[in-house]
């Protein structure tokens, strides 16, 4: 059963559903293709536990990406742009709880990102411009703070396992 993917091809607006042999789709330079032409539609992939809703648009993932855990709770939300991550997407744990909430623009983190731990508190923070962190935060279960450290010209100020953070004169 391990290599056993089963996809499905949703045609919009229509209440059913036609089965493909998944040898017919290809991926060929980072390109889906269906029978060898650019793959316009949703498949759902259900591979080992995890069931997938993929929208592709002209062989590119357009719109938003859906896997499933097999008790039905959402395991991720992806939103993409002719195949490249845009805005929020979202990670949950099993029983629904977010893990990860985090950014993107043109395929690069941008913006806020999260993870949290399974008791729906903060275990990580960072922020980042133009896909390169420009700020961490850590804490550890119990709410005390591990890491606080900022970065600026590639360098990282700040503290790990500490604290307390200082200002550095370059940086204010």
């Amino acid at each position: 059963m391990r290599g056993f993917i089963v996809i499905f091809l949703f045609i919009c607006g229509c209440n059913s559903h036609k089965k493909y042999n998944s040898s017919e789709f290809q991926f060929v330079e980072g390109v889906m293709n269906y029978k060898g032409s650019p793959f316009s539609g949703v498949l759902e992939k259900i591979n080992g536990p995890i069931k997938q809703v993929i929208p592709y648009q002209n062989g590119f993932i357009h719109g938003q990406e859906i896997h499933y855990y097999q008790n039905g709770n959402k395991f991720k939300m992806r939103h993409y742009d002719k195949g490249l991550a845009q805005g929020n997407h979202k990670v949950f744990y099993p029983d629904g709880q977010l893990m990860k909430d985090l950014n993107f623009k043109d395929d690069v983190y941008e913006g806020d990102y999260t993870e949290f731990y399974e008791s729906g508190q903060v275990y990580i923070y960072k922020k980042f411009k133009n896909g390169k962190a420009i700020g961490h935060k850590q804490w550890r279960k119990n709410g005390q703070i591990f890491a606080n450290v900022v970065y600026k010209d590639g360098k990282r100020y700040g503290l790990y396992g500490g604290k307390l953070c200082y200002e550095t004169e370059d940086i204010k």
